[in-house]
């Protein structure tokens, strides 16, 4: 699927366990979307962390698939 950047927007949501990327048209419909799963460090009880190049390495992974048009569900 060819597109072109004028006609969409992209969303991107970085949570606590993973990263969701959307593309979305001016109508509000979701053109494509897809997600990238990162883990979760836990280290002691109750204390989580997460290591920002997994944030990267996921907004890039979603953004090459949303811009193929591959779809992954939610």
């Amino acid at each position: 699927m060819a597109f072109n950047s004028k006609d969409f927007l992209l969303a991107i949501d970085v949570g606590t366990g993973s990263v969701r990327e959307a593309l979305v048209n001016f109508a509000g419909e979701i053109v494509t979307f897809h997600a990238s799963e990162h883990d979760q460090i836990v280290p002691h009880f109750g204390w989580t962390e997460q290591r920002p190049s997994d944030w990267w390495t996921g907004v890039v992974r979603c953004i090459r698939g949303v811009s193929s048009g591959t779809v992954t569900p939610w």
